[in-house]
C-alpha cells in the first residue's frame, strides 16, 4: 500500500492491481475523501 497527499487529500492505492481496478478504487477513495472534506471545501472556493 501506498499513500500519496494531494493537497489535503490522501490517495492511497494498492500497486500491481490492474490499472482499471486501481482507477476505479481511487475514483471512489477521491469520492470518500471529497465527502471527507466537503465543508473546508467550502471554506477554500466561497
Amino acid at each position: 500500500m501506498a499513500e500519496e497527499t494531494v493537497g489535503f487529500f490522501r490517495i492511497k492505492f494498492s500497486l500491481g492491481k490492474k490499472d482499471k481496478d486501481t482507477i476505479e478504487w481511487l475514483k471512489l477513495n477521491i469520492l470518500e475523501c471529497l465527502d471527507d472534506n466537503i465543508e473546508r471545501i467550502k471554506e477554500i472556493f466561497s
